[in-house]
């Protein structure tokens, strides 16, 4: 598996990414939530704000099977004004192979490295293996909404 920076052409699998980060243990989410406003702030226009980081994890071959990304917008996880929004996905045929924590150590250490004072996001309390990959790399419970939870996670 490789690990490489956000291109313009990842627009469109960011946005399957996010799809995918939707944690719904009851049913498939319909890709036609994405025009909602609330979840086109953690696609549209990717690339143009100051904490617009992403990173999309392939296999050798060059298929991509991951994506992290982060924004500093008012979303789901939102926990300060100065503090960029974490999301990260894998596609399914892909979970339980440490993927993700791959993933999300890598994207801590370019984080630090880009003086970020933190990170947050929201996690569905019912999704275990995510929740516990959070756990490990130090994120903590801010505030928990019905499910959701909104953890961070300062430098």
């Amino acid at each position: 598996m490789k690990i490489r920076n956000y291109r313009n052409d990842d627009a469109d699998f960011l946005k399957e990414m996010l799809l995918t980060a939707i944690y719904n243990p009851d049913e498939t989410t319909d890709p036609k939530v994405l025009l909602e406003p609330e979840l086109k702030v953690y696609y549209q226009d990717f690339g143009t704000g100051v904490y617009d980081y992403g990173q999309v994890m392939t296999t050798n071959s060059g298929a991509r099977i991951g994506m992290i990304w982060c924004r500093l917008i008012h979303g789901y996880g939102f926990f300060r004004s100065d503090i960029p929004e974490l999301a990260i996905a894998i596609k399914e045929e892909y979970h339980g192979h440490g993927y993700g924590t791959i993933l999300l150590e890598n994207f801590l250490k370019l984080a630090k490295d880009h003086n970020f004072t933190g990170l947050s996001l929201s996690v569905d309390e019912r999704n275990k293996p995510a929740l516990s990959i959070y756990e490990k790399a130090g994120f903590q419970k801010v505030s928990q909404h019905q499910d959701t939870l909104i953890m961070s996670l300062l430098f």
